[in-house]
C-alpha cells in the first residue's frame, strides 16, 4: 500500500470479463455493472500491508426468491465467459463484440439483436445455465460472418412457432430456436476449446446436474425438461 497512512481502502470485484471486452452483466436499475465491495481497510504505517482476507459472493440458495444477488450475479457471468470461450474457437479464436446483459431483469431470458443488442435474465434463471447458452447462441448466430439464422424473432413458445406465424416465418423461427438450444448444450457436452477450459458441471440441491449433460432444462423451476439425445 503507497496511499497515505490512515488513508480507507476497499477492495471491489465487478461483474465484467475482461474489462468489459467480451461481456458485462449490468444492474438494469443503475446502469452499473454489478460488484461484491469488501470491508474498508486503512494503513496504519506508510508501506504496510492490507489483508482483505477472501472476498467470496454470499451462498446462493437454489429455489429462493429472496436470497442475494451476489451469487446469482456471478453464476451469469461465469455462464456467459464459458459459452464465448466455445465461441472464440468456433470463430477461429476470434471474440465476439462486447455483449451487455441485463439482470435481472423480467419474467422471460430474450437477446434483443439489432444495433444496440443485449441479453436480459430474470433472476430466476441465474443457474439456467442452459437457458443463458441458448440466449448466447442467438447472440453468435446474430454475429456470425456468414449469417445462417434468418429468424424473425418475437415472442414464441413450444410448439407456437408455426402456429402463430406465416409458415415461413414459423420454419425459421424454430430453425434459429433448435439452434440456439443444440449450441447450449452441445457446448457442455462437448465443448470445443483452445483456451484450455473444461465446462464445470453443476448440480441443484438434489444432486441433478443442471450443466454438462444432454438434457435442456430451465432451472430452478424446472418448467421445461427436454432431453436431446
Amino acid at each position: 500500500f503507497s496511499g497515505a497512512v490512515g488513508t480507507s481502502v476497499k477492495v471491489s470485484i465487478e461483474s465484467q470479463i475482461m474489462s468489459g471486452i467480451i461481456a458485462k452483466v449490468i444492474d438494469p436499475v443503475t446502469s452499473s455493472v454489478h460488484t461484491v465491495v469488501s470491508s474498508s481497510k486503512a494503513a496504519s504505517t506508510a508501506g504496510a500491508t492490507l489483508d482483505f482476507g477472501t472476498l467470496a459472493t454470499s451462498t446462493p440458495v437454489f429455489g429462493s426468491t429472496t436470497d442475494s444477488l451476489d451469487s446469482r450475479v456471478f453464476s451469469v457471468l461465469d455462464a456467459v465467459l464459458q459459452y464465448a470461450i466455445v465461441s472464440y474457437s468456433l470463430r477461429g479464436n476470434s471474440w465476439l463484440p462486447l455483449l451487455p446483459v441485463y439482470f435481472p431483469q423480467g419474467t422471460g431470458a430474450y437477446y434483443s439483436g439489432g444495433d444496440s443488442f443485449f441479453l436480459s435474465i430474470p433472476r430466476k434463471r441465474a443457474f439456467g445455465w442452459d437457458v443463458l447458452g441458448h440466449e448466447f447462441g442467438h447472440f453468435m448466430s446474430d454475429h456470425a460472418t456468414n449469417r445462417f439464422d434468418n429468424s424473425p424473432g418475437g415472442s414464441h413458445s413450444g410448439g407456437s412457432t408455426l402456429t402463430n406465424n406465416t409458415k415461413s416465418d414459423g420454419i425459421k423461427l424454430a430453425w434459429s430456436e433448435g439452434w440456439a438450444t443444440f449450441f447450449s448444450i452441445r457446448s457442455q457436452v462437448e465443448p470445443t476449446y483452445s483456451l484450455g477450459y473444461a465446462f464445470p458441471v453443476i448440480k441443484d440441491t438434489g444432486g441433478v446436474a443442471i450443466t454438462g449433460d444432454s438434457v435442456y432444462r430451465n432451472a430452478e423451476d424446472d418448467t421445461i425438461i427436454d432431453n436431446l439425445e
